[in-house]
């Protein structure tokens, strides 16, 4: 049996099929064409943000990209973050994602670059866990909390000040540290 893709077809509730779809899957992968024509759906917002849209300037078309930190970006983000969320079929959103992932694909203008949310050294939260199990072991084994802050700097070579800072943070779930 061949796997080519079918023709594109009208499906009796009015769909139809993407592209891409095979014979042997489902008509779940079905999307309504009324959900690519509603301004503002999450599926177009997150579209506009992964492969960008026809902007029509001086009568002549050309891609444009939603800017960074826009509003119109962030929604589009909190849009991609629902549809992932969600248990709808997203065929054409995994394509556009995997295009934009794939470092082999020469053709897709953009990429995904992973970037931290803030500037600055990041918190090293599994260090910053095993600290605070070595206080508290110690802590355990009667060690009193300055004297266990010391042995965890000198350990860690770290300062005082920050072990107890660290300390501090994680006090108060020291139950749960083990």
């Amino acid at each position: 049996m061949s796997l080519k893709p079918k023709k594109l077809r009208r499906i009796s509730n009015n769909t139809k099929r993407a592209p891409t779809a095979s014979r042997d899957e489902p008509d779940a992968l079905a999307v309504p064409p009324s959900v690519y024509a509603m301004p503002g759906s999450d599926l177009q917002l997150a579209t506009m943000l992964l492969i960008g849209f026809v902007d029509r300037e001086r009568r002549r078309l050309s891609t444009k990209y939603l800017e960074k930190g826009c509003p119109e970006e962030v929604e589009a983000r909190r849009a991609i973050a629902r549809l992932l969320r969600s248990n709808h079929p997203l065929r054409l959103l995994r394509v556009h994602l995997a295009d934009l992932f794939d470092p082999d694909l020469v053709s897709e203008a953009r990429t995904i670059e992973f970037v931290f949310r803030r500037q600055g050294t990041p918190t090293d939260h599994i260090r910053n866990t095993d600290i605070a199990q070595y206080v508290k072991r110690q802590l355990d084994h009667g060690v009193r909390v300055t004297k266990a802050i010391s042995n965890a700097a000198n350990e860690f070579a770290l300062s005082e000040g920050t072990i107890k800072k660290i300390w501090n943070i994680y006090r108060p779930y020291a139950a749960y540290l083990g």
